[in-house]
């Protein structure tokens, strides 16, 4: 509910708590309240059967689901469940960053996110294991930044089956845009591959969320992403080096096209979900 202060004019936002309005203060990141925390039982599809995956470099544990989407090129492949929640936590606006770590945000510079089913918001460089310097630059360009993503790519659309292990443990690479479109069903939708949190069908048991970004030239979470029905944003990177400060996307929306599903380009420096697929 949102009202305006009588002596201010400012705007004024109420959350309903155990059924009274009560004044929201939004955080410089002007993101969800902490308060308000997601109800997660309903996250996986409960017909479906899921495997685990025990990340060695951890410790962690995630679901991971063989969907079978049967396209002529791709039959069949092995998923994370729930996104990657790899590496150490920084908070967003952090100038210190360490290329022999792993460094992820958390939505709300909050860990309940991270810890249950939202996973890390990585940089395009973080997400595709490169130097920090790449996210600045198109890669093996800059001694600072020497190794090509895909040397000798000529089009677009060979990014669409790149195979980059990128921040996945061995034997995982980060999803890829053949991969996230073969869910799609016949329309370009992402309601297939949504929890029900998320108001999806969950018909393939990939339980995407709804989990919006890290954007950190803004200095922010957008709340709106994450809260607001009409500007829901599912982010997700992708193999692929768009330009020198832009790393390619999959986006989950909900909006104009209810439930849609495109490609996209972000600036690298921003945290967005990571998928990890088994490598075939």
């Amino acid at each position: 509910m949102h009202t305006k202060d009588r002596e201010t004019g400012e705007d004024l936002m109420y959350i309903c708590k155990d059924g009274i309005f009560v004044p929201y203060v939004r955080s410089s990141s002007s993101s969800v309240p902490t308060s308000s925390y997601f109800d997660m039982d309903s996250l996986y599809n409960s017909t479906k059967s899921y495997g685990e995956f025990k990340d060695p470099r951890d410790g962690q544990t995630y679901k991971t689901i063989v969907v079978a989407p049967g396209w002529v090129s791709l039959q069949e492949f092995e998923a994370f469940a729930q996104n990657l929640n790899y590496g150490t936590q920084v908070k967003l606006g952090s100038l210190e960053f360490d290329d022999s770590h792993v460094e992820k945000f958390c939505y709300d510079d909050d860990p309940w996110y991270c810890d249950n089913g939202f996973g890390g918001l990585y940089s395009w460089s973080e997400a595709m294991g490169l130097p920090k310097a790449c996210d600045s630059v198109l890669t093996g360009t800059t001694p600072a930044c020497p190794d090509s993503l895909y040397p000798g790519v000529a089009y677009d659309a060979e990014w669409d089956d790149l195979i980059h292990q990128g921040v996945c443990p061995d034997g995982w690479h980060v999803m890829n845009r053949t991969e996230y479109f073969s869910l799609k069903g016949e329309f370009d939708s992402g309601y297939r591959l949504l929890s029900k949190i998320s108001e999806g069908s969950n018909y393939h048991g990939f339980s995407a969320l709804y989990g919006g970004g890290a954007f950190y030239e803004e200095d922010s979470f957008h709340y709106d992403f994450i809260m607001n029905a009409k500007l829901h944003r599912g982010l997700f990177w992708v193999p692929h080096d768009k330009q020198p400060l832009l790393g390619g996307a999959v986006i989950l929306a909900d909006g104009y096209v209810e439930h849609g599903m495109t490609t996209g380009a972000y600036p690298k420096y921003d945290g967005l979900s990571v998928r990890c697929v088994k490598d075939y």
